[in-house]
């Protein structure tokens, strides 16, 4: 059964975590294991890791700051990654539901992804909130979803 497991700041397994974003296929496997190594997670930010039994298939953070660092929303949900041999199985949307129970919790009323996907994130109800461009000078859409509060009546 494939589970998804959050891993705070001071998670033990979070050095399992960057052994395996290292290892994966996509480049910015290396940048969140650097992050991971460098204590990137603080207060709520988080990790969140696709488990089948004891192994990792995939990812995804939720942090303060995303690739575009100068826009004035918080909080991001980034780095969605799932194996290939995973795919087809609507495991990042699964976390992504996860993800968002998560910071509701937390008192968030919203959440923000920044992505260069079209039709993926719309499809988990994020709207497209504006183009914005990256260090890279690629241009990214910042997709935004309300989150549905635990508190909300």
């Amino acid at each position: 059964m494939i589970t998804v497991r959050r891993l705070g700041a001071e998670d033990p397994f979070l050095d399992t975590a960057a052994q395996y974003a290292e290892r994966i296929p996509w480049r910015a496997g290396q940048s969140l294991a650097r992050k991971i190594r460098e204590g990137y997670f603080k207060d709520w930010e988080s990790l969140f890791i696709l488990q089948d039994a004891d192994r990792i298939c995939g990812f995804l953070t939720v942090s303060a700051k995303d690739s575009i660092e100068t826009v004035p929303f918080t909080p991001f949900i980034g780095y969605v990654f799932v194996e290939e041999g995973y795919r087809g199985q609507r495991l990042s949307q699964k976390m992504i539901a996860c993800a968002e129970e998560y910071l509701a919790s937390a008192g968030f009323r919203e959440a923000y992804i920044f992505s260069d996907h079209e039709g993926l994130y719309e499809k988990f109800g994020y709207i497209p909130a504006g183009e914005y461009t990256t260090k890279k000078n690629t241009v990214e859409t910042l997709f935004r979803k309300e989150l549905d509060s635990p508190h909300r009546e």
